[in-house]
């Protein structure tokens, strides 16, 4: 599984931490085999419960 992080989704620290939401900062690379292996639960976390509480995954 690869993930992108796309400019249209970027956002500073500063702003992630200010919204009062849940947030969850992920450092991700293509080449780290432990990020390949978290990025399906990740994705699940932010499937369930990212519509609910407003749940932001931010890949830097």
């Amino acid at each position: 599984m690869t993930l992108k992080a796309s400019a249209q989704s970027a956002m500073s620290y500063e702003a992630a931490m200010a919204n009062h939401q849940p947030t969850l900062i992920e450092f991700y690379t293509d080449w780290c085999i432990v990020c390949q292996k978290l990025a399906p639960t990740l994705s699940s976390i932010h499937q369930e419960f990212g519509p609910e509480l407003g749940t932001r995954i931010k890949k830097i």
